[in-house]
């Protein structure tokens, strides 16, 4: 008799923050979203309706859509103090209506892990907190499950990248592993890509690429202005009226919308128009994966 549209839900996340969770890592049962303390207390301090986020994933349960999980665990070697991990796909087995534990009413999900997934990469994270031992400094990347390089920046950077491959060759989503190329050096000490030795041969050609630390200018281009004459005003109008940075000479993504952020060079300007963040270099350890 016609047909009707719903929402689903197509991931939840699940870091501690309500006091009704039950993680057993395979099967967990759920808290809804609402009613909860802002403050980050775990409380809950309101009820919770079937609505908006819980009837979606509410309606996964009634049309048997799986929902993505992605646990967060505390981090003090991150920013935001969490890491969020994916741990795969869950089916909805069931959900009710119950008291929790500070009188409210919440809305709980009974989710079971899809079988057949790899194991949860979560169960295999040291975290470096009360929750766990931290990861040994001296872990070699060449132990990670289908490594494929040390460090794709080739020693350009202060933290080696390392690069892993899980798929084999057969699976649909492998890929050739990348091929990292250096740039060269002008007398002036800039970079450039001229005079880089590219691969000879086709497939190696279509992998490769030079990793570059610092902005490459072509042979042509004008070069810059220093900013030096500019007042802190004049440079946050470059910017759009502001920087994207957060704390510690960090970038903020959400922030970060302009193609050309312009900076000054160090100690021209009162932070933080010279906090020249760009400049800075990796200070986190990242990995390129294909998992």
């Amino acid at each position: 008799k016609g047909s009707k549209t719903v929402s689903v839900s197509c991931c939840i996340v699940m870091s501690g923050g309500y006091e009704d969770d039950r993680d057993g890592g395979e099967a967990v049962v759920y808290t809804g979203e609402g009613g909860n303390d802002m403050l980050h207390s775990r409380a809950q301090i309101g009820d919770q309706h079937f609505q908006r986020g819980n009837l979606a994933l509410a309606n996964n349960c009634r049309l048997g859509v799986p929902v993505r999980l992605v646990r967060g665990n505390s981090d003090a070697s991150s920013y935001s103090a969490t890491t969020y991990i994916y741990d795969g796909l869950y089916t909805v087995q069931s959900f009710w209506f119950q008291v929790g534990v500070s009188g409210y009413k919440v809305c709980h999900f009974h989710l079971v892990r899809v079988p057949g997934q790899r194991k949860l990469d979560s169960a295999s994270v040291h975290w470096g907190n009360k929750m766990g031992n931290s990861l040994p400094k001296t872990q070699l990347a060449e132990k990670r499950p289908g490594f494929v390089m040390a460090d794709i920046s080739l020693g350009q950077a202060e933290i080696p990248i390392p690069v892993v491959n899980e798929f084999t060759r057969g699976h649909p989503s492998w890929a050739p592993p990348p091929l990292s190329l250096l740039p060269c050096r002008t007398a002036e000490k800039h970079l450039t890509l001229e005079g880089v030795e590219w691969p000879t041969d086709e497939t190696d050609r279509k992998r490769a690429f030079v990793y570059i630390t610092r902005q490459v200018i072509h042979k042509g281009a004008p070069r810059p202005r220093p900013a030096s004459h500019l007042t802190t005003k004049q440079l946050l109008d470059l910017n759009g009226g502001s920087l994207p940075y957060v704390s510690n000479q960090r970038l903020h993504g959400g922030r970060c919308t302009e193609l050309v952020i312009f900076e000054s060079p160090p100690g021209t300007h009162k932070s933080p128009a010279d906090q020249n963040a760009v400049q800075a270099g990796i200070r986190y350890r990242l990995e390129v994966f294909r998992t």
